[in-house]
C-alpha cells in the first residue's frame, strides 16, 4: 500500500484520508525534526487535462489568498515526483458540521452559533474577491476544542474570484469550467443554469440557507432524490419554481419547530429566495439578521410592525405587565395553528409588492386591540377586515391579488372557516386562469387548498378533477413512482382518503381509480380491483413517507385516511390501535394539532361503531377540551368528534345533551362549510332526528330558519329548504299526535 502513494518533497506520506473530483488528500508527516502531521492534497493521478489542472490552481490560488481561523493555510506547495501539483496545510480532525452537531446534541441557539463562524469564514472570502461555490455539510468540518467550536471550510476547488481587477488571483477570474458545477441540494438557481459562468456573492448566501436549513431542521430544504438527475435547466427551473416546506414546519421535534416559527423561518427563506435580489446581498447582512434574533432585536427578513413589537417586547420583559402576559399567553395558547398560519400568512404576503401598504395597515392597529384583551376573535377580525380589503387589490395588480389571497385563505382555513377559505381561493384561480402556467407555484398552491376545500365538502367529482390537475404538473424525481413536489403528495393523501388512488400512466400523468364498491363488476373482477387497489395505496403511503418523511404531516395524513377506510369495512381490526398511536405520537408536535384533531375524529368513529359507547365518551371528553382550545370551536376535526359524542349521548338517552350538543354542532358546520355542504347537510338530517324523537317542532322550526338565513348571507340556494320543511310538519304531526293520545 506504502509503495503506491505519491513521492512529495519534504513530506512522507501516511495513509488516504479524503478524496474529491479533482484531488486526493493524504495524512503526511513533514521532515525534520519538530515536523507535525499534515494534510496533503495531491491532484488525481490521470487528471492532466487542463480543466483539472486549473481547478487544482484555482484551490491553491484561494487557499493562499485567504487568512481566516475558519479556513485551512497552505504551508506549502509544489510538484510531485511524478509531475502532479500538490499543496500542504495543517491537518485538523473534524466531522461535517451538520453531523458534528447532532452529535453533540447542540440546541437551536448553539446551532445558530456554530454557523455564525462558518459565515465569517466566508464573509472573510467575499471580502478577498473570492467565492466558494460548493458550501456543503462535508466541505465545513466542525470540531470541539477546549476554548469552543472550531470550524474548517475546506475544498475550495470551485473557487472563483468575484471582480476582474488584475491580480493574483487572474488564474480565477479567467476559469471557465463548462457545464454545471456544484452540489444540487446546495446550487443557487442561477448557478444551476449558468454553471462556472453565472453566480456571485448571492449564489454562497443560497447555499449558505441551504446549510442552516439542514443544520436547524436535519432535513434538506430540496430532497435528494428530487434534484439528482435533473438536467441543469430543469434543476433551475426546479429550483426557481419550487418553495421549500417552512423550515419550523420540517422539524424534528415540537421544540424546535416553536424556536424557529417566525424570525428563523424568516431568514432561512430570505436566504433562499430564487429571487437574488430577494436574498441578504451580502453574508454581513445574513450575519446581523442571525444576531439580531439571538439578541431579541427586530430583524431585516421580517419588518417590526405592531404585532411583532407586541410578541418581542413580551418575551424580553416577562415579568412585566401580568395583564399584557396573560393576553399574550391566551392568544398563543388557543391560536397555535391559527398564529402559525398568520405568520405564514405575513411571509406569503410579502412575495407581492403591493402587499406591503396592505399588510401594515392591516396589521396596524394589533396591538391597541391585544391590550384590550381580545385574543382569537383579534385575528378573525383582522382577517374579516383583509377580506374586505381584497378588491382594492384585485384590480391594481390579479397576480399578486392572487398569491394575497392564498395568504388569506390559508388563515382563514386553519381558523376552520373553510367556506371563506374555499370562496377566496375561488376568485384567486379565475384571476390566475390564462396568466399563470400550471407549474407556477401560486396557482398549484391554490388549486391544493381547494382539493382540500373539495374534500372537506365531500364533493368527489371536485376532488377527482383538481387532483389530476395538480398531478399532471407535479414532477416526478428519477426513480420515483409517484410525483414528489409538495402539491402533488397533497393531491395523493386527498385521492386516498377519498376512495380513490392514481396510477401513472404512459402519457406522462396519472390515472385515477374508484374503489372497487361498483355492482357493475363481476366477484371476481371486485376482487381483482380490491388487491389492486389496496396494492396502489399502500404504493402511496409508503411513497409519502420516503418523499415527504414518515413524521411529516403528509404522511400522517395518509396513515389517517387509510385508517379511515379500512374502519368503514371493519370496525373491529387494528386501524382504530393505528389511530391511537397517531394521536399518542402527534402530542409532542403541536404544529400538526389539526392532524391529530382528525385522528381523534376518526377515533371517535371508530369507538361509536363498535358500540363502545363509555369508552367513547371518556376518549373524547380527555382529547377534546385541549383541541378545542388550540384549534377553536369551528375546526372541522373538532365539530366531527362533537357529533360523534352527541350521537353516542342521543344513542344513551341522554335527549337534553344531544339537542344542546347537535344544534350548536351544526349552527358552527353551516358557518365553518356552508349550509349546503355535505357534511352540513348530514348533520341536519340527523339533528332534525334528534328533533323529532324529543317532540321539538319549535327547535325544528328554529333550525328551518336559520338555514334559510344563512343562505341569504352566503349567496347560496336554499336546496334543502322543502326537505327541512317536510321534517318540521313531520315532527309537528307527531307532536299533535302523542298530545292526543295522552288525552
Amino acid at each position: 500500500m506504502g509503495a503506491t502513494l505519491p513521492r512529495v518533497p519534504r513530506h512522507t506520506l501516511l495513509s488516504r484520508i479524503g478524496e474529491g473530483g479533482h484531488g486526493v488528500v493524504y495524512l503526511a508527516h513533514g521532515d525534520g525534526p519538530l515536523a507535525r502531521s499534515v494534510a496533503v492534497k495531491v491532484l488525481r493521478e490521470g487528471l492532466d487535462s487542463r480543466g483539472a489542472l486549473r481547478r487544482f490552481e484555482a484551490e491553491r490560488l484561494a487557499l493562499s489568498m485567504l487568512d481566516h481561523p475558519a479556513v485551512i493555510p497552505i504551508t506549502d506547495a509544489g510538484t510531485t515526483d511524478d509531475g502532479r501539483p500538490f499543496f500542504v496545510m495543517p491537518f485538523v480532525q473534524g466531522e461535517p458540521m451538520t453531523k458534528a452537531a447532532e452529535t453533540a446534541h447542540l440546541e437551536t441557539r448553539a446551532r445558530i452559533e456554530l454557523f455564525l463562524l462558518v459565515l465569517s469564514g466566508v464573509a472573510h472570502a467575499h471580502a478577498r474577491g473570492i467565492l466558494h461555490r460548493d458550501l456543503k455539510p462535508g466541505n465545513v468540518l466542525a470540531e470541539r476544542t477546549e476554548g469552543g467550536w472550531r470550524v474548517r471550510i475546506i475544498d475550495w476547488g470551485l473557487a472563483r474570484a468575484l471582480d476582474p481587477t488584475p491580480s493574483a488571483a487572474e488564474a480565477l477570474r479567467t476559469e471557465l469550467i463548462g457545464g454545471t458545477i456544484g452540489t444540487p441540494e446546495f446550487m443557487s438557481p442561477e448557478q444551476a443554469s449558468g454553471g462556472a459562468s453565472r453566480g456571485d456573492i448571492r449564489s454562497d448566501i443560497w447555499s449558505l440557507g441551504a446549510l442552516l436549513y439542514l443544520l436547524l431542521t436535519g432535513t434538506l430544504p430540496f430532497a435528494r432524490e428530487e434534484v439528482r438527475g435533473l438536467s441543469p435547466a430543469a434543476l433551475a427551473r426546479y429550483l426557481r419554481e419550487y418553495a421549500p416546506t417552512i423550515p419550523s414546519r420540517a422539524a424534528r421535534s415540537a421544540r424546535e419547530a416553536l424556536a424557529l416559527r417566525g424570525d428563523l423561518d424568516a431568514i432561512v427563506l430570505k436566504a433562499l429566495s430564487p429571487d437574488p435580489s430577494a436574498r441578504y446581498q451580502s453574508v454581513e447582512s445574513f450575519e446581523l439578521d442571525l444576531r439580531a434574533h439571538l439578541d431579541g432585536r427586530p430583524i431585516v427578513a421580517r419588518p417590526e410592525n405592531a404585532w411583532h413589537s407586541m410578541v418581542r417586547v413580551t418575551r424580553k420583559h416577562r415579568a412585566g405587565s401580568l395583564a399584557l402576559i396573560s393576553v399574550v399567553v391566551a392568544l398563543v395558547g388557543a391560536t397555535v395553528v391559527s398564529v402559525a398560519a398568520w405568520r405564514s400568512a405575513q411571509n406569503a404576503l410579502k412575495s407581492a409588492e403591493i402587499s406591503a401598504a396592505f399588510l401594515d395597515d392591516i396589521l396596524g392597529g394589533l396591538e391597541p386591540a391585544l391590550a384590550e384583551g381580545r385574543d382569537r376573535t383579534l385575528l378573525i377580525e383582522v382577517l374579516q377586515t383583509a377580506t374586505a380589503r381584497l378588491p382594492e387589490f384585485d384590480r391594481q395588480d390579479p397576480r399578486g391579488a392572487a398569491r394575497v389571497r392564498l395568504a388569506i385563505a390559508e388563515a382563514w382555513w386553519d381558523l376552520g372557516f373553510r367556506g371563506d377559505a374555499g370562496k377566496i381561493v375561488g376568485v384567486a384561480l379565475e384571476q390566475l386562469t390564462g396568466v399563470a402556467a400550471e407549474q407556477d407555484p401560486t396557482l398549484r398552491a391554490l388549486l391544493a387548498l381547494a382539493l382540500r376545500d373539495c374534500a372537506s365538502r365531500d364533493d368527489i367529482a371536485c376532488v377527482q378533477a383538481l387532483a389530476t390537475r395538480i398531478l399532471k404538473s407535479g414532477t416526478i424525481a428519477r426513480g420515483a413512482e409517484y410525483p414528489t413536489d409538495r402539491e402533488s403528495c397533497v393531491a395523493l393523501v386527498r385521492l386516498i382518503g377519498e376512495s380513490m388512488c392514481a396510477k401513472p400512466n404512459n402519457h406522462g400523468g396519472w390515472d385515477i381509480e374508484s374503489a372497487p364498491n361498483s355492482g357493475e363488476f363481476s366477484a371476481t373482477e371486485r376482487a381483482a380491483r380490491s388487491q389492486l387497489y389496496l396494492d396502489t395505496r399502500a404504493n402511496m403511503i409508503a411513497h409519502l413517507e420516503r418523499v415527504r418523511g414518515a413524521e411529516s404531516e403528509e404522511a400522517f395524513d395518509a396513515r389517517i385516511a387509510d385508517a379511515r377506510l379500512r374502519i368503514d369495512g371493519d370496525p373491529f381490526g387494528p386501524a382504530l390501535d393505528e389511530l391511537l398511536r397517531v394521536v399518542e405520537a402527534l402530542r409532542s408536535r403541536p404544529e400538526l394539532v389539526a392532524t391529530r384533531a382528525t385522528a381523534v375524529s376518526f377515533a371517535t368513529l371508530a369507538l361509536s361503531q363498535r358500540g363502545q359507547r363509555q369508552e367513547m365518551l371518556a376518549f373524547i371528553d380527555r382529547e377534546l377540551p385541549e383541541l378545542t382550545r388550540l384549534l377553536g370551536d369551528n375546526h372541522p376535526a373538532i365539530l366531527n368528534a362533537r357529533f360523534n359524542r352527541s350521537f353516542v349521548i342521543y344513542e344513551l338517552g341522554r335527549m337534553d345533551d344531544a339537542l344542546s350538543e347537535g344544534v350548536d354542532v351544526l349552527r358552527r358546520y353551516r358557518r365553518s362549510l356552508g349550509p349546503n355542504a355535505a357534511m352540513t347537510k348530514w348533520v341536519a338530517q340527523s339533528v332534525f332526528m334528534y328533533f323529532r324523537d324529543a317532540q321539538r317542532p319549535d327547535l325544528a322550526q328554529e333550525t328551518l330558519d336559520a338555514y334559510l338565513v344563512a343562505c341569504e348571507e352566503t349567496g347560496e340556494s336554499p336546496t334543502e329548504a322543502e326537505q327541512y320543511r317536510s321534517y318540521v310538519r313531520d315532527i309537528t304531526a307527531r307532536r299533535a299526535s302523542s298530545a292526543a293520545s295522552s288525552q
